[in-house]
């Protein structure tokens, strides 16, 4: 999936890795196909209460994961677009570490790191099976 979104990324466009192009491209094109994706998942573990390849308890381990990840990445968007990208448009973040805008990405970035967290689990969960 990783290389899917980066074939996209036209690395000669300035516009693109300015900024505001970032704040732009990831709420347009990145946020939305994610979403997407999450919605087809939730398809599927509604319809199959198990997953035939796993043994049941890790199956149900797997789908309250999802159900984790599904939920962070939903919060990490809301706060992406109403927080976040605005304030990076509106160029308040400065480079002194005492400012306000550094404080907030700094929050921003380990709430982040929840989704990859759970991702990873779920990764070795179904590769431990």
């Amino acid at each position: 999936m990783q290389s899917m979104f980066l074939n996209r990324l036209d690395i000669d466009s300035e516009a693109v890795l300015s900024p505001t192009g970032l704040c732009d491209l990831i709420q347009k094109e990145y946020q939305p196909e994610i979403i997407s994706s999450c919605k087809l998942i939730e398809k599927y573990f509604s319809t199959h209460a198990y997953i035939n390849e796993l043994p049941s308890p890790v199956s149900e381990v797997v789908q309250l994961l999802f159900r984790k990840l599904d939920d962070e990445l939903k919060h990490l968007f809301l706060k992406e677009s109403g927080i976040v990208f605005p304030y990076i448009k509106k160029k308040i973040i400065t480079t002194q570490k005492n400012q306000p805008g550094i404080k907030l990405i700094r929050k921003y970035s380990i709430r982040c790191s929840i989704p990859i967290k759970l991702l990873s689990r779920l990764f070795k969960i179904s590769a431990s099976c």
